[in-house]
Protein backbone atom coordinates (compact mmCIF):
# COMPACT_ATOMS: atom_id res chain seq x y z
CA UNK A 1 0.00 0.00 0.00
CA UNK A 2 1.32 3.55 -0.89
CA UNK A 3 1.29 6.75 1.10
CA UNK A 4 -1.42 8.14 -0.13
CA UNK A 5 -3.61 5.05 0.68
CA UNK A 6 -2.38 4.91 4.05
CA UNK A 7 -3.51 8.69 4.61
CA UNK A 8 -6.50 8.05 3.35
CA UNK A 9 -9.49 8.09 5.96
CA UNK A 10 -12.57 6.09 4.89
CA UNK A 11 -16.04 7.21 5.94
CA UNK A 12 -19.49 6.41 5.11
CA UNK A 13 -22.26 9.15 3.88
CA UNK A 14 -26.35 8.49 3.87
CA UNK A 15 -27.78 9.63 0.25
CA UNK A 16 -30.80 10.84 -0.22
CA UNK A 17 -32.24 7.59 -1.36
CA UNK A 18 -30.34 5.62 1.34
CA UNK A 19 -28.10 4.19 -0.44
CA UNK A 20 -24.92 3.98 1.18
CA UNK A 21 -21.51 4.45 -0.28
CA UNK A 22 -17.72 4.61 1.10
CA UNK A 23 -15.66 7.75 0.23
CA UNK A 24 -11.92 8.53 1.29
CA UNK A 25 -10.49 11.61 1.85
CA UNK A 26 -6.56 12.32 2.86
CA UNK A 27 -5.72 14.50 5.76
CA UNK A 28 -5.16 17.63 4.22
CA UNK A 29 -9.03 17.28 3.48
CA UNK A 30 -10.09 16.13 6.45
CA UNK A 31 -8.48 19.60 8.17
CA UNK A 32 -10.00 21.45 5.55
CA UNK A 33 -13.22 20.10 6.71
CA UNK A 34 -11.97 20.62 10.54
CA UNK A 35 -11.39 24.06 9.53
CA UNK A 36 -15.08 24.48 7.51
CA UNK A 37 -16.73 24.20 10.78
CA UNK A 38 -14.37 25.71 13.12
CA UNK A 39 -13.46 29.65 12.17
CA UNK A 40 -9.62 28.65 12.50
CA UNK A 41 -7.18 26.29 14.69
CA UNK A 42 -6.90 28.58 17.45
CA UNK A 43 -10.51 28.20 18.03
CA UNK A 44 -10.21 24.42 18.46
CA UNK A 45 -7.20 24.70 20.82
CA UNK A 46 -9.55 27.03 22.48
CA UNK A 47 -12.68 25.13 22.59
CA UNK A 48 -10.20 21.91 24.15
CA UNK A 49 -8.33 24.19 26.12
CA UNK A 50 -11.37 25.10 27.98
CA UNK A 51 -12.73 21.16 28.45
CA UNK A 52 -9.67 20.26 30.14
CA UNK A 53 -10.47 23.20 32.55
CA UNK A 54 -13.69 22.32 33.59
CA UNK A 55 -12.65 18.55 33.61
CA UNK A 56 -9.67 19.76 36.31
CA UNK A 57 -12.11 22.17 38.10
CA UNK A 58 -14.84 19.57 38.85
CA UNK A 59 -11.99 17.00 39.80
CA UNK A 60 -10.87 19.50 42.46
CA UNK A 61 -14.10 20.25 43.74
CA UNK A 62 -13.69 16.74 44.23
CA UNK A 63 -10.72 16.29 46.07
CA UNK A 64 -12.02 19.49 48.53
CA UNK A 65 -14.86 17.32 49.15
CA UNK A 66 -12.37 13.84 50.29
CA UNK A 67 -12.17 12.10 46.84
CA UNK A 68 -8.32 11.55 47.07
CA UNK A 69 -5.57 9.07 48.88
CA UNK A 70 -3.27 11.23 49.68
CA UNK A 71 -1.09 14.45 49.65
CA UNK A 72 1.31 12.99 46.84
CA UNK A 73 -2.37 12.00 44.43
CA UNK A 74 -3.23 15.57 44.87
CA UNK A 75 0.67 16.92 44.25
CA UNK A 76 0.37 15.11 40.84
CA UNK A 77 -2.68 16.71 40.13
CA UNK A 78 -1.92 20.20 40.75
CA UNK A 79 1.61 19.72 38.82
CA UNK A 80 -0.57 19.00 35.62
CA UNK A 81 -3.06 22.05 36.39
CA UNK A 82 -0.37 24.80 37.54
CA UNK A 83 -2.74 27.21 35.78
CA UNK A 84 -5.16 27.55 38.73
CA UNK A 85 -2.39 29.00 40.78
CA UNK A 86 -2.26 32.50 38.31
CA UNK A 87 -1.52 33.64 34.85
CA UNK A 88 2.61 33.60 36.07
CA UNK A 89 3.22 30.25 35.89
CA UNK A 90 4.04 28.36 33.31
CA UNK A 91 5.65 24.43 34.48
CA UNK A 92 6.85 22.50 37.36
CA UNK A 93 10.25 21.60 38.01
CA UNK A 94 10.86 18.10 38.14
CA UNK A 95 13.51 18.13 40.57
CA UNK A 96 12.31 19.46 44.14
CA UNK A 97 15.18 18.50 46.09
CA UNK A 98 16.91 21.77 47.48
CA UNK A 99 19.56 18.85 49.70
CA UNK A 100 19.01 15.66 51.52
CA UNK A 101 16.79 17.58 53.88
CA UNK A 102 14.86 19.46 52.38
CA UNK A 103 12.31 18.05 49.20
CA UNK A 104 9.69 20.69 48.35
CA UNK A 105 5.90 19.81 47.03
CA UNK A 106 6.34 22.15 44.13
CA UNK A 107 8.08 24.47 42.40
CA UNK A 108 6.56 26.59 40.36
CA UNK A 109 8.60 28.10 37.18
CA UNK A 110 7.53 31.33 35.52
CA UNK A 111 8.22 32.18 32.36
CA UNK A 112 11.06 34.02 32.63
CA UNK A 113 12.51 30.76 34.62
CA UNK A 114 12.03 32.22 38.15
CA UNK A 115 10.88 29.77 40.38
CA UNK A 116 8.60 30.08 43.67
CA UNK A 117 7.51 27.07 46.06
CA UNK A 118 3.62 25.31 46.77
CA UNK A 119 3.62 23.78 50.11
CA UNK A 120 0.91 21.25 49.74
CA UNK A 121 -1.30 20.49 52.61
CA UNK A 122 -4.78 18.52 52.83
CA UNK A 123 -8.40 20.31 52.71
CA UNK A 124 -8.97 19.00 55.72
CA UNK A 125 -6.55 20.56 57.88
CA UNK A 126 -7.85 23.21 60.49
CA UNK A 127 -6.82 26.52 59.50
CA UNK A 128 -8.02 28.83 62.62
CA UNK A 129 -9.12 28.22 66.22
CA UNK A 130 -11.55 31.18 67.71
CA UNK A 131 -10.41 32.73 71.39
CA UNK A 132 -13.65 33.33 72.85
CA UNK A 133 -12.04 35.10 75.90
CA UNK A 134 -10.15 37.91 72.56
CA UNK A 135 -13.14 37.19 70.35
CA UNK A 136 -10.44 36.19 67.51
CA UNK A 137 -9.26 33.97 65.60
CA UNK A 138 -5.16 32.53 65.49
CA UNK A 139 -3.92 30.19 63.41
CA UNK A 140 -3.88 26.58 64.14
CA UNK A 141 -0.93 24.78 65.26
CA UNK A 142 -0.58 22.79 62.23
CA UNK A 143 -0.78 25.67 60.06
CA UNK A 144 1.75 27.74 62.25
CA UNK A 145 3.97 24.52 61.20
CA UNK A 146 3.52 24.83 57.77
CA UNK A 147 4.47 28.68 57.79
CA UNK A 148 7.48 27.58 59.97
CA UNK A 149 8.59 24.97 57.18
CA UNK A 150 7.87 27.39 53.98
CA UNK A 151 9.56 30.26 55.40
CA UNK A 152 12.63 27.43 56.18
CA UNK A 153 12.77 26.28 52.51
CA UNK A 154 12.48 29.58 51.46
CA UNK A 155 15.57 29.81 53.52
CA UNK A 156 17.33 27.12 52.07
CA UNK A 157 16.84 28.02 48.80
CA UNK A 158 17.76 31.40 48.71
CA UNK A 159 21.51 29.63 49.76
CA UNK A 160 21.49 28.23 45.80
CA UNK A 161 21.07 31.97 44.56
CA UNK A 162 24.65 31.75 44.10
CA UNK A 163 24.65 28.33 43.10
CA UNK A 164 25.03 28.48 39.08
CA UNK A 165 25.53 24.82 38.78
CA UNK A 166 21.99 24.05 40.36
CA UNK A 167 20.61 26.65 38.58
CA UNK A 168 22.03 25.18 35.25
CA UNK A 169 20.93 21.76 35.98
CA UNK A 170 17.70 22.39 37.06
CA UNK A 171 17.10 24.60 34.27
CA UNK A 172 15.99 27.90 36.49
CA UNK A 173 16.55 30.89 38.17
CA UNK A 174 16.68 31.65 41.79
CA UNK A 175 15.88 35.33 43.17
CA UNK A 176 14.16 35.95 46.16
CA UNK A 177 10.92 33.05 45.64
CA UNK A 178 8.49 32.75 47.68
CA UNK A 179 5.67 30.49 49.06
CA UNK A 180 2.29 29.13 48.84
CA UNK A 181 0.98 27.71 51.05
CA UNK A 182 -2.25 25.83 49.70
CA UNK A 183 -4.04 24.86 53.16
CA UNK A 184 -7.54 23.40 53.73
CA UNK A 185 -10.79 24.20 53.57
CA UNK A 186 -13.46 22.10 52.72
CA UNK A 187 -16.28 24.98 53.36
CA UNK A 188 -15.82 28.63 52.42
CA UNK A 189 -14.26 31.01 54.88
CA UNK A 190 -16.77 33.18 57.30
CA UNK A 191 -16.25 36.82 56.31
CA UNK A 192 -14.23 36.54 59.99
CA UNK A 193 -12.13 34.18 58.60
CA UNK A 194 -11.59 35.59 55.06
CA UNK A 195 -10.35 38.85 57.43
CA UNK A 196 -8.39 37.07 59.52
CA UNK A 197 -6.36 35.35 56.67
CA UNK A 198 -5.99 38.59 54.48
CA UNK A 199 -4.23 40.34 57.95
CA UNK A 200 -1.84 36.51 58.36
CA UNK A 201 -0.82 37.21 54.51
CA UNK A 202 0.01 40.97 55.48
CA UNK A 203 2.63 39.91 57.90
CA UNK A 204 4.38 38.05 55.23
CA UNK A 205 6.14 39.82 52.67
CA UNK A 206 7.18 36.34 50.96
CA UNK A 207 4.47 34.16 51.87
CA UNK A 208 0.89 33.84 50.96
CA UNK A 209 -1.64 31.38 52.79
CA UNK A 210 -4.71 30.14 50.17
CA UNK A 211 -7.55 27.78 51.05
CA UNK A 212 -8.87 24.92 48.52
CA UNK A 213 -11.44 26.99 48.36
CA UNK A 214 -9.99 29.74 47.25
CA UNK A 215 -8.12 27.49 45.31
CA UNK A 216 -11.44 26.69 43.31
CA UNK A 217 -13.21 29.98 42.75
CA UNK A 218 -9.49 31.27 41.15
CA UNK A 219 -9.80 28.50 38.65
CA UNK A 220 -13.22 29.10 37.93
CA UNK A 221 -12.73 33.24 37.18
CA UNK A 222 -9.43 31.75 35.14
CA UNK A 223 -12.22 29.78 33.44
CA UNK A 224 -14.78 32.71 33.16
CA UNK A 225 -12.15 34.63 31.52
CA UNK A 226 -11.05 31.94 28.81
CA UNK A 227 -14.52 31.57 27.77
CA UNK A 228 -14.92 35.16 27.08
CA UNK A 229 -11.70 36.28 24.72
CA UNK A 230 -12.77 36.66 21.12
Amino acid sequence: MDTDERTKVPISTDISHNEKFHQVITEAEFAELIKANIKSTDDFHKLISIQRMELSIERLGQIISGDYKNEVEIQAFLKDNVWMFGNDYIYVVENGKINAQNILDMIPQDFESYIDIIEVKLPTEKLFNFDTSHNNYYSSAPLTKSIAQTQNYIFELEKKTTDEKYQFENRLKIIRPKGIILFGSQEPLVDEERQYLRILNSSYHNIQIITYQQLLEKAKNTLSIWKERE
